[in-house]
């Protein structure tokens, strides 16, 4: 698990229900309302389901989830394997890759493995390696702009469980105890939108937009060392253009 994920959850819904706790002197039943959690929330999930079709909200709704596993990819770790293979193929021949393709748990490192063993030109290797790279950079952005769209509508749902509250404040100045639970009613949907917002949708957006960008360099690592093993290139060599990536990650970060 992604133990982030899971303090920054604990850390802000803490926060949060502190605030209200010590606010409100523990009654935390002014602020829990259904008919504002159904008007924001329930709303967001419907111009999702309008804006994108059943099976990409599905595929959204399963992409959350690895918010919570903790990333898997080590590029230091995918370098001294792909290096290892060079040093293999260099030494005994492309064919002597097969023993070792079949301990590589990585599905994206063993097919590109298996194309240079069949024989396959470094050219091609790259095409069809990089074909499958930009699939998957397709679905994992679509996941993405589910959740930033999710962020945008959220509050702007939470406006209109506002602009409801404000009107039947407005029809009701003649009975305070209406006036007061209209505004109240407001102010709660506007508090449920900036939760839903900046607590839960953007955070993951960005958190599988991080993930993407670990995932693609790693791809992009062994697309290279693929086309460098198949292409004989020394084993020094090979090592030296896969460590470029991490010195660009490096920088880009700095």
């Amino acid at each position: 698990m992604d133990i982030s994920t899971l303090i920054g959850l604990v850390v802000g819904f803490a926060c949060i229900s502190y605030t209200i706790f010590h606010v409100s002197a523990g009654n935390f039943k002014i602020f829990l309302s259904m008919s504002e959690l159904i008007i924001v929330f329930g709303t967001t999930v419907g111009a999702l389901f309008t804006t994108f079709k059943f099976s990409d909200v599905i595929n959204a709704f399963k992409a959350a989830l690895r918010i919570f596993i903790a990333p898997k990819e080590n590029p230091e770790e995918t370098i001294s394997q792909i290096v290892k293979c060079a040093e293999v193929a260099r030494k005994d021949g492309i064919l002597a890759l097969e023993p070792i393709v079949q301990q590589v748990i990585d599905p994206f490192l063993s097919q590109g493995l298996r194309l240079a063993i069949d024989g396959t030109d470094p050219d091609s290797i790259e095409t069809i390696l990089q074909n499958k790279l930009d699939s998957m950079e397709i679905r994992h952005n679509r996941c993405k702009f589910f959740y930033e769209i999710a962020g945008r509508a959220c509050p702007t749902f939470a406006m209109c469980g506002t602009l409801i509250g404000i009107i039947v404040m407005l029809q009701s100045l003649d009975d305070p105890k209406k006036i007061g639970r209209g505004l109240g009613a407001a102010m709660v949907a506007t508090l449920y939108g900036a939760i839903g917002a900046n607590l839960l949708f953007l955070p993951i957006a960005e958190k599988l937009k991080n993930q993407h960008g670990d995932e693609m360099l790693a791809r992009k690592i062994i697309i290279q060392g693929i086309v460098a093993i198949q292409a004989g290139d020394n084993p020094r060599i090979v090592e030296e253009k896969l460590l470029t990536f991490l010195v660009s990650k490096k920088k880009a970060a700095a």
